[in-house]
């Protein structure tokens, strides 16, 4: 009898993963272009980001990447192989 319950891994190449990076990627950020354009809030860091946008009219992508640090510093020692 076939094992039903476990679904086939399904593999994708190199180009359809970066595909797919690259639309999302698109994606948000016609999304966030979009938010600017109509002066109006989201959630989360992008959400801060505006405030502190419009509080202070820095630039949104320096002040977006900048409250993304913490984050980009955990996925890194997440992510990085342990030590010994």
């Amino acid at each position: 009898m076939d094992n039903v319950l476990s679904p086939e891994k399904l593999t994708h190449t190199w180009l359809e993963d970066a595909l797919a990076l690259l639309f999302g990627t698109l994606m948000i950020s016609f999304g966030i272009i979009l938010f600017r354009q109509a002066g109006a809030l989201t959630g989360g860091t992008a959400g801060m980001a505006f405030l502190i946008h419009y509080a202070t009219h820095l630039p949104f992508g320096v002040v977006f990447f900048a409250i993304n640090l913490p984050f980009y510093w955990l996925s890194v020692r997440r992510m990085a192989p342990p030590s010994r």
